[in-house]
């Protein structure tokens, strides 16, 4: 079930998935995609990103599996919507374990989200 969990490394994030990749070699999705260019501001690398519809009690899968998303990288993510909603949840784990999560964040109208400290 998803928690509410406090902005333990000051950061303010938002998103979610139903299939969520990490543009890396080979990464692909299939189907009605919400996609975003995701910018690591946030002076903490990121072990874990995981994105799911808003109305969801569960988080997906980590996207980022064994991969770090280094502060001050840009990652390209698509998150497969299957047309059913545009507002997600975002949860980013940070190297020292450190969580920030977002809720209701609107993947139809961003291009671009950039994760701050």
């Amino acid at each position: 079930m998803k928690s509410q969990v406090p902005l333990s490394f000051g950061l303010i994030l938002g998103a979610a998935v139903l299939g969520i990749a990490i543009a890396l070699p080979g990464a692909a999705v299939a189907g009605n995609l919400h996609s975003f260019k995701l910018q690591n501001a946030s002076g903490y690398d990121l072990t874990e990103l995981r994105v799911s519809p808003s109305l969801e009690d569960n988080w997906s899968e980590d996207v980022l599996g064994s991969e770090r998303l280094a502060s001050g990288a840009v990652a390209d993510v698509s998150v497969a919507g299957q047309g059913k909603t545009c507002f997600y949840d975002i949860r980013f784990v940070a190297a020292d374990g450190s969580l920030l999560e977002e809720v209701g964040v609107d993947l139809c109208t961003i291009e671009n989200y950039t994760l701050n400290p």
